[in-house]
């Protein structure tokens, strides 16, 4: 562009000093000159053909396009994972629990209930063998688990159902009232159909169960 200018600056000098067939010829010349000089834009800058394809080249793709919605999914998958592999070992603790104090206590709160504990288990495990999650406690015996805080668990309420025949009913409260609350934060997800009617029997199974309990401490 500068050596065009200077061209353009260059003839027009020359047609001043000339005739008027010069001045014919440079008139000539600056049509053609201007014929040829790129169009200006709206802000007054030039535009070429070729930075009009640099700048379509070189605009910048959206670089959130579906970044959102996919970290979106894969958290809520790991967070569902988490709770099921969490209420699978919940519920084993109060089978683990209630068989443990039955072994004590005669009372028929320690037979029926660990029954219902065990099939609360397995329709956890459902959820968890529907979608190709390792059970996290296969395997174990009473009082074992993955988790360290559930084995810690175990044996202070354990340790405390012994003191006494009502501290072990009033271990079976604490239980179910745990079990409960943690359900009612989970189905507060929102989580997918099929596991919010496993949470939705569960919580029921563990309101009956706390009732129970109660009816022992009258």
């Amino acid at each position: 562009m500068k050596h065009l200018i200077i061209a353009i600056l260059t003839a027009g000098s020359m047609a001043a000093c000339g005739g008027a067939e010069e001045r014919g010829d440079q008139s000539n010349t600056q049509t053609e000159a201007r014929s040829q000089a790129p169009a200006a834009t709206a802000n007054g800058t030039t535009a070429t053909d070729d930075t009009v394809a640099t700048d379509t080249a070189e605009a910048p793709a959206n670089p959130t396009v579906g970044t959102t919605t996919d970290e979106t999914v894969t958290a809520e998958v790991n967070e569902l994972q988490s709770d099921l592999e969490y209420l699978r070992q919940e519920e084993k603790l109060a089978r683990d629990v209630y068989l443990t104090l039955g072994e004590t206590y005669s009372a028929q709160v320690f037979v029926n209930i660990p029954n219902s504990e065990q099939t609360h288990m397995d329709r956890v495990l459902d959820l968890l063998d529907a979608r190709g999650i390792a059970d996290p406690v296969a395997g174990m015996d009473v009082g074992e688990f993955r988790d360290a805080f559930f084995n810690e668990l175990f044996v202070d309420l354990v340790s405390q159902g012994l003191e006494s025949r009502e501290a072990a009913f009033g271990v079976g409260v604490a239980i179910e009232e745990l079990d409960i609350k943690d359900l009612d934060e989970r189905i507060a997800k929102n989580p997918p159909a099929d596991v919010a009617a496993v949470y939705a029997s569960l919580r029921a199974g563990s309101v009956n169960h706390l009732a129970a309990f109660n009816r022992q401490l009258r």
